[in-house]
Parts: C-alpha cells; structure tokens; sequence
C-alpha cells in the first residue's frame, strides 16, 4: 500500500541522515578505486576496505577459470587463501579467510555445474512463492516480507559469505521453510498435496 511505502521511504531516509557523517567518510575512503577501475587497471586498486574486496574477487575468478566447472571442493577456500595469499604482493590479505563474496566462494569451490544446482532450489521456491500469491494462499504482507528478506539477503551476498556461519544456515533454513510450507496448503484450483489425518 501507499503508506506503507512512505513508511519505509521514511525509515530508509531517517537512517541515511542519522548516519550521514559516518556514509560520507566511508565515501571519501573509498574514493580513490573509482580511477583505476574505470582506466580497468586493477593493479593500482587500493587495498580499502572495498578495494581488498575486489581484489579478493579477482583472484577467486582467476582460480575459477582454472577449475570452471567442479571447482575445487567445499572445504578447499581456506586451504587456497593459506597459499596464495602467503605471497608478499597480497600481504594486506592475509587475514581473509574466504572470498567475502558468496557468488565468487561458491564458483570456487563447487564450480558452474554446483552453483547452478545451488541456486536452482532457490529459483524453483521463489517460482512457488509467485505461484501462490497468484492463487490467493499469501497474503501481500508475507508476500512483500519474503521477497524483500530474500533480496536483501542476495544483495549481502555481495559483501559476505554468512553461510559459512552456524547462525545462518538456522536463518537460511527458517526463511525458505516460511515458503515450502505453503506447498502443503490446499490451493483454490487443486487438491491439497499433504498426506489425509489420520483419526
């Protein structure tokens, strides 16, 4: 609804002015990547916060054009890092432990034919999720909820590998069941696809 878009129009712009001075300074940091990535000489690319990010990224993609399709196997990014990252020009990266990107992480470690696999699960619950939407079994608000937490968290992904973490696997687990579940409803054109109670 209108409102509650102002109210996060609201919210977002709250956040952004109670947190300007500390956004502009991380800004300012990170303003000089700006020139070497558009003159694409990455070599030059300070080691900021975002600039250890990227490259990080371009080392998990020249090991995934090594290895494109399998990978190198889950527990093998640690293993990796410990190598390449013990050399002199990549001294300022030596206290990562992972690529800090769940897109590159995963390419790495389980290759095109495993990231398409992984993702694939996800692409079929969201198709499900669109689909009972469409039939009346979510209502907006959830609807609306569970896209948003889904986009946030493929956009976090960007920055950070969190499913390498106990807490969000819970988190993954939890947010997905919210929309299988609604697979064991009964829609308005089909019969419930759940097992009868028995008495």
């Amino acid at each position: 609804s209108f409102f509650l878009l102002f109210a996060c129009i609201c919210i977002f712009s709250g956040f952004l002015f109670s947190n300007y001075p500390f956004i502009k300074q991380r800004i300012l940091q990170e303003s000089g990547i700006v020139a070497p990535i558009l003159s694409l000489d990455f070599d030059k690319i300070p080691y900021t916060s975002l600039g250890q990010r990227l490259h990080l990224q371009r080392i998990a993609f020249s090991l995934w054009k090594k290895k494109p399709f399998l990978g190198y196997g889950t527990k093998a990014t640690q293993t990796i890092n410990a190598g390449i990252l013990a050399e002199p020009k990549f001294a300022q990266l030596q206290n990562f432990d992972h690529f800090h990107n769940l897109y590159t992480e995963i390419l790495t470690c389980i290759g095109s034919i495993g990231f398409l696999l992984y993702f694939s699960h996800v692409f079929m619950l969201l198709f499900l999720l669109r689909s009972h939407y469409r039939n009346n079994l979510v209502n907006t608000d959830l609807y609306i909820f569970l896209i948003s937490t889904i986009a946030l968290t493929a956009i976090w992904g960007l920055g950070d590998v969190r499913i390498l973490h106990i807490d969000f696997r819970f988190f993954y687990i939890l947010l997905l069941a919210f929309i299988y579940t609604y697979v064991m409803h009964k829609s308005p054109t089909q019969k419930a696809i759940h097992p009868k109670r028995l008495n």
